[in-house]
């Protein structure tokens, strides 16, 4: 009985040590769609909070109209190229998303906190969609 005990232990302590790296290829598995929830915050010009990056200024909506975007709030979609580049890095804490263009996603880091995330319904989204797999990655160890 006590060596059943030492090995559950173990296997426990097992699950904490890999459990950020199975949370990381869960996300790897999804990352798609994690950019694609990002993405679609920022066009709808919400941060990971949830609140609103705010409005153009006048010079910027003159320029936006002539191309033909949306003045109504920000929404940094100007050339197309920001969007359709985003990264994630996998960090052993956390994950990032970004763009490549780290000069730029630098700039509205700073200029709008919370901008790089996932609101708490897409983070809601995203559990539904990990959970399997991290369950499937932790019931694998303590078979």
């Amino acid at each position: 009985m006590i060596e059943e005990l030492e090995r559950k232990i173990k296997q426990i302590q097992v699950v904490i040590d890999t459990l950020p790296d199975i949370v990381n290829q869960a996300v790897r598995d999804n990352a798609a769609e994690v950019i694609k929830m990002n993405v679609g915050q920022q066009l709808k010009g919400q941060n990971a909070k949830g609140s609103k990056l705010g409005n153009y200024k006048d010079s910027t909506k003159k320029q936006r109209r002539k191309k033909g975007l949306q003045v109504s709030f920000i929404d940094l979609e100007d050339t197309k190229n920001y969007h359709s580049n985003f990264a994630i890095s996998y960090l052993k804490d956390r994950i990032e998303l970004a763009s490549p263009d780290t000069s730029y996603s630098l700039f509205l880091d700073n200029r709008w906190k919370d901008l790089f995330g996932l609101t708490k319904e897409n983070l809601e989204v995203l559990s539904k969609l990990i959970d399997p797999i991290c369950n499937k990655a932790i019931n694998k160890i303590l078979q």
